[in-house]
């Protein structure tokens, strides 16, 4: 098992037990500043580049690539104008690299795990800063190279491939408006492929020892306020 798995693993089982206490103890959640939600926090689309360096290839920016990314737990720590949180969210990361007659596409499944702080109306849920930063787990690589046409191509699919590092950590900044809109830029400052792979164990095939791959983002989300949606109608009582 890899070592990223079982960090996954671990934060995964911590925010099963802090929710679990809050269903058996609503009395001893800090004073209802703690909130916990599953799937509610911006879920939305991922619009991506990259800046590749490569001695093969003139060194610059890959074609634009959207993807969706999906929130599967958040937390939330909120005070009057500031606001500590995390989430566990399931992304969709990579590049598109073409050249005059070949088209290469890769992309990795990750479990994301940001952290960060809130600036604003973050009690009232209404428009706040966030910044902060994270880190992405990979589970599941897959590459396409198009060559000529799009007929003729080769692929592949590895789980828990080593053609990612083990963690892909990551920095954002962004923004929450009150109708549950967001939008965030995201930064992963290390590269995307493991250099020291190797094909078949083979020391002398290293595939990836010269590329330089750093991924940005842009995210596009929505949050569903449950906080709200859980406040009773008093017309419900007639």
């Amino acid at each position: 098992m890899k070592a990223g798995t079982l960090i996954f693993i671990l934060l995964l089982w911590q925010y099963i037990g802090i929710a679990q206490y809050m269903t058996f103890y609503p009395e001893k959640t800090i004073k209802k500043r703690l909130q916990i939600s599953f799937a509610s926090a911006s879920d939305g689309i991922m619009l991506s580049s990259a800046y590749r360096q490569s001695p093969a290839i003139s060194n610059g920016l890959t074609y634009l690539r959207a993807s969706l990314f999906f929130n599967i737990v958040s937390l939330n720590y909120d005070f009057d104008k500031v606001g500590l949180f995390s989430q566990i969210d399931l992304n969709n990361i990579g590049y598109i690299f073409k050249t005059k007659d070949s088209t290469l596409k890769a992309r990795t499944y990750t479990i994301s795990v940001p952290i960060g702080i809130k600036l604003g109306n973050v009690k009232t849920h209404g428009n706040y800063l966030m910044t902060g930063g994270g880190t992405d787990f990979p589970f599941n690589y897959k590459e396409k190279n198009y060559h000529s046409s799009r007929y003729n191509k080769q692929k592949f699919n590895e789980w828990f491939s080593d053609r990612n590092p083990i963690i892909l950590p990551f920095i954002y900044i962004g923004c929450q408006f009150q109708n549950g809109i967001s939008i965030k830029a995201q930064y992963y400052f290390t590269n995307f492929y493991n250099a020291t792979f190797n094909v078949n164990n083979a020391t002398t095939s290293q595939p990836y020892s010269h590329e330089m791959v750093n991924i940005a983002a842009l995210l596009l989300g929505y949050n569903i306020d449950y906080a709200k949606l859980n406040k009773k109608d008093p017309e419900d009582d007639f």
